[in-house]
């Protein structure tokens, strides 16, 4: 996003992006790349960031913390709270369908199939966990998915699904009692933000961006390491039960409120006034 305020004469350029460096470069290329950003940014008033690190980004790349304002990543959360019981019953009867069992921990994933999202080790996680209470339910289709399939075709506990409407993720969210995103680069993950609305709880790789935002370790969810197969299983672990499941995902409904359209407008309205 960039916005350019003209006043008296004069004219300020604003900046909002979501870039972050957890997978920079080295060498060469990332000398040219630092000394290109900071050309770029230099003419640049004022940037809101979206979390933290996004801002450690733009501070690597020549911006001032005085430029700096937060404007963290949100959605509509109006549109995926609202009607809660309605979109849990047809949640519930999406479950039924699927054979889930009613009191089955459901660890879902809702998106593309590419290697960037890294199903692979999330399959791979979930294979670990032994018994049948639980079951990883993955939406959508992709490159991947052959492959996928394959790696899962032992594990009867796993379901693949073809991608919902748009307009039904309010249920797709919580036919899931948990929210997975493994990715190994994740400029945020805005998928997380739908879901803690639909009042899950998640579970995120730290190459998400929106990990140190909206993740409170233990409470909202639980954050691992990116393809450390172990320390997702340990994540997993953790949601024994649906009713722990439920608790954090009340914990989640919580804090995502403070990540709204509304406080991004005002963040943005502050500063062109």
């Amino acid at each position: 996003l960039k916005i350019m305020q003209v006043s008296g004469g004069s004219s300020h350029l604003f900046f909002r992006g979501d870039s972050h460096l957890q997978n920079k470069g080295s060498g060469i290329r990332e000398f040219v790349k630092t000394q290109f950003l900071k050309f770029v940014y230099r003419n640049v008033q004022k940037v809101f960031y979206v979390g933290s690190l996004n801002r450690k980004y733009f501070l690597k790349y020549g911006l001032k913390e005085e430029q700096l304002i937060a404007a963290s990543h949100a959605v509509d959360n109006q549109r995926f709270s609202s009607d809660h019981e309605q979109w849990e019953t047809k949640a519930a009867g999406e479950r039924k369908e699927l054979q889930i069992p009613v009191n089955a921990v459901v660890f879902l994933y809702a998106g593309k199939f590419y290697a960037l999202k890294q199903l692979d080790v999330l399959i791979k996680a979930f294979q670990q966990l032994k018994g049948g209470e639980y079951r990883l339910l993955l939406y959508g289709n992709g490159e991947q998915e052959p492959e996928l399939k394959k790696l899962s075709e032992s594990d009867t506990r796993i379901i693949f699904q073809p991608f919902k409407n748009q307009s039904e993720m309010p249920m797709v969210y919580r036919v899931g009692d948990v929210f997975l995103l493994p990715s190994k680069s994740e400029t945020w993950g805005l998928a997380v933000n739908e879901a803690m609305a639909c009042g899950r709880p998640a579970i995120v790789s730290d190459q998400c961006g929106c990990a140190s935002e909206l993740i409170v370790q233990g409470q909202t969810g639980y954050v691992f390491q990116a393809n450390q197969t172990d320390q997702l299983v340990n994540c997993m672990h953790y949601f024994n039960n649906r009713q722990t499941a439920k608790e954090k995902g009340a914990n989640a409904f919580q804090h995502i409120e403070r990540f709204s359209l509304e406080a991004v407008a005002i963040a943005i309205e502050n500063e062109m006034t």
